[in-house]
């Protein structure tokens, strides 16, 4: 079966071919790259915004992984000009060569936070996301409703993991004993190890009985960000930093000064206001009930053996 998955290079893409049968099944990754083959990968340059582009791209595909999605820009219109057009591209592009399925990976922003950490979101709390990366988010699953086919839409917390940025990032400011704390002491936070999303993918790829809902997935236990630093720096075998919390005013201007800066540079923040806004609210939280009962998955990995994992595959 030919797949075709956005995001295949980025760090859930990586990680979910490493988890496909490519064996049984015959790979295309869509790249702003160039076009190549490397082994049973094919990479083939898309554009994303360019219809055309990825219609071709896609001809023969039976499934649609969309994993590609911007996460940090310096207003609304940038998140939607690259989360949204390009899910409403791929979309035309799976109805016109009779993809199969359409397997979108959105997140838990897309719905945004809970009230308090006794009620974790499920699929039936009214969304009503907290960022513009969220509010892009949703809006590209509300393309999903233009399609012909079955889709799935997934919607991940914070995704972590061995050779992540991001993590590799945190990891570097536990090891000089300091951590910044933005959001309040009280918040807390839902985590999935990536190789768990990998299998949740494969997943929805295998089981055709999974179709037209959208579902959250992560392990079903939830964690203040002190507690989160703690047992990263257990399995770091490092002391535990010193938390520092950081006003949002002073977040939001160091975020703003990311964003002037890669304005002149012409490249995306590493930081900016939206990220801040997100980072300062309330219980990013979510139940993966419904998930486990439609599939049987429940092994989840806990946020210790992920960050085992994580730390013997960065040292």
């Amino acid at each position: 079966m030919k797949i075709a998955i956005t995001g295949g290079k980025g760090f859930v893409g990586s990680n979910l071919i490493k988890t496909i049968d490519t064996q049984k099944n015959q790979i295309i990754v869509l790249t702003r790259g160039e076009t190549k083959s490397d082994g049973l990968i094919k990479y083939i340059n898309t554009n994303y915004r360019d219809e055309n582009s990825v219609i071709k791209a896609t001809q023969g595909a039976r499934i649609i992984i969309h994993l590609a999605a911007t996460l940090f820009a310096r207003n609304k219109n940038e998140f939607i000009k690259e989360n949204v057009i390009s899910t409403r591209n791929l979309v035309k592009a799976s109805n016109i060569n009779g993809v199969k399925k359409f397997i979108y990976i959105s997140s838990l922003a897309a719905g945004g936070t809970s009230e308090d950490f006794h009620h974790p979101r499920t699929e039936d709390t009214p969304d009503n996301p907290k960022s513009n990366y969220g509010i892009s988010k949703l809006m590209a699953e509300e393309e999903l409703k233009k399609l012909k086919i079955d889709w799935v839409i997934l919607r991940p917390p914070i995704v972590y993991g061995p050779k992540d940025d991001g993590f590799s990032t945190i990891a570097e400011w536990v090891r000089k004993g300091i951590m910044i704390s933005p959001s309040s002491s009280d918040a807390r936070f839902s985590f999935i190890f990536v190789k768990d999303l990998a299998r949740c993918i494969v997943k929805c790829v295998e089981d055709d009985s999974i179709k037209n809902e959208k579902y959250y997935v992560c392990e079903n236990k939830i964690y203040s960000w002190e507690e989160f630093i703690t047992i990263m720096s257990n399995m770091m075998g490092v002391k535990k930093p010193k938390m520092i919390k950081m006003p949002k005013s002073m977040l939001n201007l160091t975020a703003f000064t990311y964003e002037i800066f890669s304005y002149i540079a012409k490249t995306k923040p590493v930081l900016n206001r939206d990220k801040v806004k997100e980072a300062c609210a309330y219980h990013w939280i979510a139940s993966s009930k419904k998930w486990e009962e439609k599939t049987g998955m429940k092994n989840w990995t806990s946020i210790e053996e992920g960050l085992k994992i994580t730390f013997s595959n960065l040292v």
